[in-house]
C-alpha cells in the first residue's frame, strides 16, 4: 500500500485512521428498481463532472473550502454529484457486480463528505471530496478504454494544476479519463532513478503499469523506463531486483499474449496460470516482484467478470484470483474493492472451494485491519457480515 501526497492524503493524512469505511463485507446488491433501468450512463457522468469542476478546485483549497460565501456553492454541487449518482446506480443495476459496488461506493463517498461538511467537520470534508476521485480511477483503471474523454478534459481545464506534484496531477488525468496524458506524466516522473534511496518512488510505477497495461493494452510502453532503471549503478539491490523482474515478465508478456478474441475460459485460464507463478516466486524484500504478473492477471479477470452475473464456479473462481490479485497490488488504498471481491466470490457460488478460500482471505485482511496494540476488536456489523458468508457456505454443503 502507498500513501499519496496532497490531493488525496497531504495535510490530512491523520484522518486516514477514523474516516475509511469498513473493510469488506459491503452490502448486498439492492432490490431491482421500480422505474426502467438508466440506458446510458452519459446524462450522469455529464451531470458528475460539472459538479466536480465547481466543487474539487474548491477542495484544494483549506481557506476557500471553509469560506461562508462559498458553502452555497460546495452544498448545491455535492447534493447535484449526490443526484447524478443515483443515477449512475440505476445504471449500475445489472452490470457485473464490481461495477455496481464503485457506484455504490461513490454515492456513500458523496453522502458522507456532505455530513462532513453540513457539520463544519472541513478537513474531514476536503479529504472526503477528493477521495471522490479515487472511485473514478478505480472505475477508470478495471478495463481497456482507446479514447479519452472531452468531459474530463474540460473538468481538469477548471482546476488550476500548477501547485500539483506530478502524481496528484497524473490522479486527476486517470480520474478525467486523460490516459495518455496520465501515462506521460507519470514518464515524467519516473523518468530519473533516484540517485539514493527514493523508495517511495517505487510505487508510482504501480499506477504507471496499471495504467499501460490494463487501461491503454500496452506491454511496450513501460519498457524504455524500465530499462533505464534496471541499468542505474544508484538503486538499492532491492528496487533493482524488483525493475529486473518487472521487465522479464513484460518481455513474457509481450511474447505469449492472447489474441483479442480470446473467450472468456482462456482467458481465466490464463489468467489461472499467472496468479499461480506469482504466488510460486519466492519472497522479495519489497514484496513487488511479481507486480507486473499480479496486473496481467487482474488486466485478464477484469475482462472476464465484465458484465457478468453467472453463479457459476468459473465466476466465483474469477471473483477470488481477482481479489487475491488486487490485494497484492495495492493499486487502491482508500478502497476495499479487493476485500469486496472475496466477498463476490462466496456469493456467486458457496458450494465451491473458491468460496471457501476467499471466506479464508477475507477472514484474514479483516483480522489484520481491527488488530493493533489493543488487540483485536472487529467491529459488530462487520462480524455478523462475515458470519453470514460462512452461513452461506455452510448451507451449501448441506445435502
Amino acid at each position: 500500500m502507498h500513501w499519496r501526497s496532497s490531493i488525496l492524503v497531504l495535510p490530512l493524512l491523520g484522518l486516514f485512521f477514523w474516516s475509511t469505511a469498513p473493510i469488506a463485507c459491503s452490502e448486498t446488491l439492492e432490490e431491482e428498481p421500480l422505474e426502467p433501468l438508466q440506458e446510458s450512463p452519459k446524462a450522469a457522468m455529464t451531470g458528475l463532472v460539472a459538479s466536480a469542476t465547481t466543487v474539487l478546485p474548491l477542495s484544494l483549497s483549506e481557506s476557500a473550502f471553509a469560506d461562508p460565501a462559498n458553502a452555497t456553492t460546495i452544498r448545491s454541487a455535492l447534493a447535484s454529484m449526490s443526484a447524478h449518482t443515483d443515477v449512475l446506480k440505476e445504471y449500475a443495476w445489472g452490470k457485473d457486480p464490481g461495477f455496481a459496488w464503485l457506484a455504490r461506493s461513490l454515492g456513500q463517498d458523496v453522502a458522507d463528505a456532505t455530513a462532513a461538511f453540513d457539520g463544519r467537520r472541513y478537513e474531514e470534508a476536503r479529504f472526503r471530496t477528493q477521495r471522490l476521485t479515487s472511485n473514478c480511477v478505480t472505475c477508470h483503471s478495471r478495463l481497456p478504454s482507446a479514447n479519452d474523454s472531452d468531459l474530463g478534459g474540460h473538468l481538469l481545464s477548471g482546476v488550476d494544476t500548477s501547485a500539483l506534484h506530478p502524481d496528484e496531477l497524473a490522479q486527476l488525468q486517470l480520474a478525467t479519463r486523460q490516459f495518455d496524458a496520465a501515462a506521460g506524466t507519470y514518464e515524467a516522473l519516473l523518468k530519473e532513478p533516484p540517485v539514493s534511496g527514493g523508495v517511495g518512488r517505487l510505487w508510482y510505477f504501480v499506477d504507471y503499469l496499471v495504467l499501460s497495461l490494463r487501461v491503454l493494452g500496452d506491454t511496450e510502453r513501460p519498457l524504455p523506463i524500465l530499462r533505464v532503471w534496471a541499468a542505474s549503478e544508484t538503486l538499492p539491490s532491492f528496487m533493482k531486483r524488483d525493475v529486473r523482474a518487472w521487465l522479464s515478465s513484460l518481455e513474457a508478456l509481450r511474447a505469449q499474449a492472447l489474441p483479442k478474441t480470446a473467450s472468456k475460459e482462456e482467458q481465466l485460464a490464463r489468467a489461472r496460470e499467472m496468479v499461480a507463478k506469482a504466488q510460486d516466486t519466492p519472497g522479495a524484500p519489497s514484496g513487488q516482484q511479481e507486480l507486473v504478473n499480479w496486473i496481467g492477471a487482474t488486466a485478464l479477470l477484469h475482462r472476464v467478470v465484465d458484465g457478468e452475473q453467472s453463479k457459476s464456479p468459473a465466476m466465483a473462481e474469477a471473483w477470488y484470483l481477482l481479489g487475491v490479485a488486487e490485494a497484492r497490488i495495492g493499486h487502491s488504498p482508500w478502497l476495499s474493492q479487493p476485500e469486496y471481491y472475496l466477498e463476490t466470490a462466496v456469493r456467486t457460488a458457496p458450494e465451491t472451494q473458491f468460496a471457501k478460500d476467499a471466506l479464508a482471505h477475507l477472514e484474514w485482511h479483516v483480522a489484520v485491519q481491527y488488530t493493533g496494540s489493543g488487540g483485536e476488536n472487529v467491529p459488530p456489523e462487520v462480524q455478523a457480515e462475515l458470519e453470514k458468508l460462512r452461513g452461506l457456505i455452510d448451507g451449501a454443503a448441506k445435502p
